[in-house]
Order: structure tokens, then C-alpha cells, then sequence
């Protein structure tokens, strides 16, 4: 596996405060990575130290094996970014902003920005600060679409953009990745967008990544269960550490799996008294997924 991007043991501060601590992730070529979190979890700290705009204090990154401190010309061309933090010229018209971004980058692709530009619909004369925030993010995602980079990042890319093109960038997202092979790392505060996008996942959490593994693991890994209990059953709570909120409602035990395996799964009920025969299991989503990480992360570090 050939890697694009890597981080070791970074942490980031800033004055006597932790941005980031420890972290590390490596990010395959050609793939799509999302980054989970709420807002204040780190994940544009992290997307400003890939992009060269924060120095660790500790650690290292890498891209394409070469370190990013100091920020080698060479890789120049090879990152660009659209993220809700950007501020774009609002003194210029669109066709200005694309002329003036055309000068910049040296595979800027003329043809390929003139055709999103109108597939999107946006108004090439018109000044960017008479633009509604949907018209200007989708500008702005556009841009940094056809640098040609071989990564993208993209911090909270989506932010007021309507639902039918959202479906369409999402879309060309996938289709970058996988027939142009560019890397691009995602970061949002919402798991049903990154479910439909990405390659594999890293939730943050307290300034720290406490997962990261492909979408598939994920998905094969986390269960809810359900199973009917015997009458007199009673529930001791003596089940596997991975088994996160067992607990009895009515007649009906309940548990989120966080290492999902049928037989492991079949001996533990045998354990505790109750019947495969009543089992119930459904996969879970990517939020509730993160939702039992963070509580599994907390109570290994309480």
C-alpha cells in the first residue's frame, strides 16, 4: 500500500493549550478519509498541519514519504484545499477568481473549471460578495477541484450547499478518487455524509483520533443486539468489556457490540443464559458507531 499522507505522534500547541495529542494516521493513495468529530475535536487542526499551516511541536507528517517541515516546493502542486474557514475575494467577480487562481497553479485545468461552472450554475460575472454562502462554498470546491492536486483536503466542504448538488459534488468526490486517484481527506461533524463518501474513517475525539479503519471494518464490526429474556432471567452484567451498555428493558437485553463475531457472540449469550433462537441484530450507523467509541475511549481512560 503506497501512502500519500502520514502522521506520527503529532501534537499541536498553541500557547499552553493542546490542539492535538499524539496523533497518528496514515491515509492510502487514491483513497477517501473522513474525519469524524464534533466541532472542537481537532479535525481542522489536523487539516492546517497536513496543508503545512501549523508546525507540531512534536511528531512528524509526510507526503508522498517527504516531510512537510519546512513545506518542500515540490509538493506545491500537489495539495489544495477547500475548507469553511476559507475567505474568498469578495472584490472580484467569479471569472476574476478563476483567472486570478488560473495564474497560481500550474495544472489548473481551464476546460474542466469551465464546464462545473456551468453544470453548477454559477454566475461568472457576478461579484463573490453578492453570492449567497451555497454559491461561494460550491466556488470555492470547484477551485480547488480543478488544481489537478494529487490531495484534496477538504474541511466541512458542504457547509449551506443545497441538497441536489451536494448529491453531485459528493458524487464527483468518488469519482476523483477513484479514476483520478487522488487522496482526499473529509472532515465533517456528520456520518451520514461521510458514509456515502469515504474509503475508510478517523473519529476524533478530545483533540486525539481514537479510531481509524476502513468503512467496511466498521460496518462488519459494530452490532446492536437485542435478545428476549427467560422470565425469571435475571442480569448480572457479566459480559465482555466490548459489550457497551447491556443493559434490560422489559423482557428485552440489549447491547452495543464493538467487536462483532457470530460465535463469539453465540457463546457469550450460552453464557449469560439466553437463546440465539432470540437474538436480534442490526448494524449500526456511522454516528452511533462514534457515539459507542467515545464512550468505550472514555471508560479506558477514566
Amino acid at each position: 500500500m503506497k501512502l500519500a499522507i502520514e502522521l506520527d505522534n503529532v501534537t499541536v500547541r498553541l500557547g499552553t493549550k493542546d490542539v492535538l495529542k499524539g496523533l497518528s494516521i496514515q491515509v492510502a493513495q487514491g483513497t477517501i478519509c473522513g474525519l469524524l468529530g464534533p466541532n472542537g475535536s481537532g479535525k481542522t487542526t489536523l487539516c492546517r498541519v497536513i496543508l503545512g499551516l501549523l508546525r507540531p511541536q512534536t511528531g512528524s507528517c509526510r507526503l508522498f514519504g517527504h516531510s512537510i517541515v519546512p513545506f518542500p516546493r515540490l509538493l506545491y502542486n500537489e495539495i489544495a484545499v477547500v475548507a469553511d474557514w476559507q475567505e474568498l475575494p469578495g472584490y472580484m467577480s467569479v471569472s476574476e477568481y478563476f483567472a486570478y487562481q488560473a495564474r497560481l497553479y500550474e495544472r489548473w485545468d481551464g476546460k474542466l473549471c469551465a464546464k462545473y461552472a456551468s453544470d453548477f450554475s454559477l454566475p461568472l460575472p457576478a461579484k463573490i460578495h453578492t453570492l449567497s454562502k451555497g454559491v461561494q462554498a460550491k466556488l470555492a470546491l470547484i477551485s480547488a477541484l480543478v488544481v489537478r492536486s494529487k490531495i484534496l483536503i477538504a474541511d466541512e466542504p458542504f457547509g449551506g450547499i443545497d441538497i441536489g448538488s451536494k448529491r453531485e459534488l459528493m458524487e464527483l468526490f468518488v469519482t476523483l478518487a477513484g479514476n483520478e486517484k487522488r487522496t482526499i481527506i473529509i472532515s465533517s461533524h456528520h456520518g451520514d455524509e461521510l458514509e456515502k463518501l469515504c474509503d475508510s474513517l478517523a473519529f476524533l475525539t478530545n483533540k486525539r483520533i481514537v479510531l481509524h479503519e476502513s468503512l467496511q471494518v466498521i460496518q462488519d464490526r459494530y452490532r446492536y443486539l437485542e435478545c428476549i429474556v427467560p422470565e425469571a432471567w435475571s442480569f448480572e452484567n457479566d459480559v465482555p468489556s466490548d459489550w457497551l451498555n447491556a443493559h434490560v428493558t422489559g423482557r428485552v437485553f440489549s447491547a452495543l457490540l464493538t467487536n462483532y463475531d457470530q460465535a463469539t457472540t453465540a457463546d457469550v449469550l450460552r453464557t449469560i443464559g439466553l437463546r440465539e433462537a432470540d437474538l436480534s441484530l442490526r448494524t449500526m450507523s456511522v454516528e452511533d458507531v462514534y457515539l459507542a467509541v467515545v464512550e468505550q475511549f472514555k471508560k479506558s481512560t477514566e
